[in-house]
């Protein structure tokens, strides 16, 4: 089964953020340590969707 989870980053309008994002890869359902690794920056405009496996996760680091 998979999920999937929104991400709205509407915390401050005026800067924008250097974000270290982990999130499952495309085998995360079938192998446990595959993840995917993204670095990107956002602002109060950044929206975006992940998906999930079951059992998985995501996390977010922003700086």
């Amino acid at each position: 089964m998979q999920y999937s989870t929104r991400i709205n980053t509407r915390f401050r309008k005026d800067k924008k953020f250097k974000a270290e994002i982990f999130s499952d890869g495309i085998n995360a359902n079938k192998v446990a340590v595959d993840y995917k690794r993204e670095i990107t920056e956002v602002d109060s405009t950044t929206k975006r969707t992940y998906r999930l496996a079951s059992g998985g996760g995501l996390a977010m680091i922003i700086k």
